[in-house]
């Protein structure tokens, strides 16, 4: 073989690794979408749902007496879920070794979806954490912190384990 065809058969196999991880990321999106409105007809909520793209500002929209809004955040249920303010959001993934100087992986696109439908007092905004999270831990500042119960409204947002996701549609 010349040089140039082992090139060409290491981008093809790369492509086709690409493909199939692209693949599996939208099968397990589209499954995350079907969970979340099973969990509607499990709680007895009826209303128009529309779905987005995993890239968009919320993934699913419910629209019936009111309207609720679920931005999803699919992450390994061992991490931690940081609200360091209003406008930053931070999924910690080595919860035993983090300190301050760590370096953050922010949740994309949370300062827009708090402006979102803001003057609307019908609007529920939710981050919908799935399948679950360690702890939601919310920091007053830079010494003070709590832990967030599954629901809590935080900087108008309720930030929401998905195995609470039918106790909470029930009540709102």
């Amino acid at each position: 073989m010349q040089w140039w065809e082992i090139l060409l058969l290491v981008a093809a196999l790369m492509l086709v690794i690409l493909t199939i991880f692209l693949g599996l990321k939208r099968i397990r999106y589209q499954g995350i979408i079907e969970r979340v409105k099973e969990s509607f007809k499990q709680a007895g909520i009826e209303g128009e749902v529309s779905t987005f793209h995993p890239d968009d500002l919320y993934q699913i929209k419910l629209v019936n007496e009111r309207t609720y809004l679920f931005k999803i955040i699919d992450m390994n249920p061992r991490y931690e879920v940081i609200i360091t303010n209003a406008e930053k959001v931070v999924i910690n993934d080595d919860i035993k070794n983090w300190r301050r100087a760590t370096k953050p992986r922010f949740v994309s696109g949370i300062k827009a979806f708090i402006r979102e439908s803001k003057q609307d007092l019908t609007v529920v905004k939710i981050v919908l954490i799935y399948p679950g999270c360690h702890n939601i831990t919310k920091y007053i500042n830079e010494s003070d912190c709590y832990l967030v119960d599954s629901g809590q409204k935080i900087d108008d947002l309720h930030y929401l384990r998905f195995q609470d996701l039918k106790d909470f549609m029930k009540k709102h």
